[in-house]
């Protein structure tokens, strides 16, 4: 019997401009591969660890294709990094005190500190997050996200200017919190309860100033995102956005449905969220959130979008939604 193909990874270390290395090297391989018939998921996240890198992961569609897909994979990768190397790096202290920061934010207890040379292709196996994302079933539910998720993010990328960025993931995370949350004013109860996790303490002034000047646009936009009567998700005109709201809602619902059979068990520990955090969810509905937020957090890195700027884009639209209660019933479309 043939064996199921496996998933292969590959970490190409580059110190220059990792967006043009996925849209010039990532996309036209994806889409060969995907066009000849040899891929049948992937996904690729920006990383830190070992200096800057981009992680591809591709699943051929049969176990034979593993051969050829790995020698494509690492072609388009290595032409992409001779023809654009990477300007002089770093130096070695500053990544690591760079290095020290992420790992800080993601709850890391250790992390690789070896800096790699750049426009270098490793081939890595790769080590699915069972426990983050609840179970095998689960991370399987997760990684059919992540293939919508990247492909999404590689059409923002090639073709849209860099606040359309922004704007995806914002609709992004308030689609989320609709599919995790369809009461509204639930939601806003329990972002009110839990405003220490979205809203932080410095710089809070100004964060507040910044969204009272956009206060009526924001609300406007993540109101779109509940229907006005119980039903299916709102379809935003915007296709890309509603892509991903039809992906996560597609999300929640297959992990309701290990929920409930029992086989979906993510350990809240080793996902760095206090979202929510003693506010009222059950232990089931918190599950389900930081799972669902760590997609949202993988979005905006596949769109390039840097800590400071998710960190303002997350307290933008969960202040909306805390807001929701004033905004009037004809407001919601």
């Amino acid at each position: 019997m043939t064996p199921p193909p496996t998933w292969l990874s590959w970490h190409a270390f580059h110190h220059g401009d990792h967006t043009r290395l996925i849209t010039g090297a990532v996309d036209p391989l994806v889409a060969s591969l995907q066009a000849d018939g040899r891929i049948a998921q992937f996904f690729f996240i920006r990383y830190w660890e070992g200096g800057p890198h981009l992680r591809l992961r591709l699943l051929p569609t049969h176990a034979e294709y593993s051969t050829e897909v790995a020698a494509r994979a690492r072609s388009a990768l290595e032409r992409h990094l001779a023809r654009f190397p990477s300007p002089p790096s770093a130096p070695a202290g500053q990544y690591a005190a760079l290095a020290e920061r992420y790992a800080r934010l993601e709850g890391l207890a250790d992390h690789d500190r070896r800096l790699r040379p750049p426009d270098v292709v490793e081939a890595v196996p790769y080590h699915p997050e069972y426990p983050v994302f609840g179970g095998r079933a689960a991370t399987r539910a997760v990684e059919r996200h992540f293939t919508d998720s990247s492909r999404l993010a590689l059409s923002v990328l090639a073709r849209r200017a860099p606040q359309h960025r922004s704007r995806l993931a914002a609709l992004a995370l308030a689609s989320t919190l609709a599919a995790w949350q369809p009461d509204r004013r639930r939601l806003a109860h329990l972002l009110t309860r839990s405003r220490s996790f979205w809203e932080p303490a410095e710089g809070r002034g100004l964060r507040r100033e910044s969204y009272q000047r956009q206060r009526a646009a924001l609300r406007r936009l993540v109101s779109g995102c509940w229907p006005p009567t119980p039903g299916p998700p709102p379809q935003d005109p915007d296709p890309l956005a509603a892509a991903w709201s039809d992906s996560v809602h597609r999300l929640h619902a297959e992990l309701t449905d290990l929920r409930r059979a029992g086989d979906f068990h993510p350990d809240l520990r080793a996902v760095a969220t206090r979202f929510a955090a003693d506010t009222g969810p059950t232990r089931d509905e918190q599950g389900l959130l930081v799972v669902l937020l760590r997609c949202v957090h993988l979005l905006c890195n596949r769109l390039g979008l840097g800590v400071d700027q998710e960190t303002q884009l997350r307290y933008l639209v969960c202040a909306a939604c805390a807001d929701i209660e004033a905004v009037p019933e004809q407001e919601t479309p």
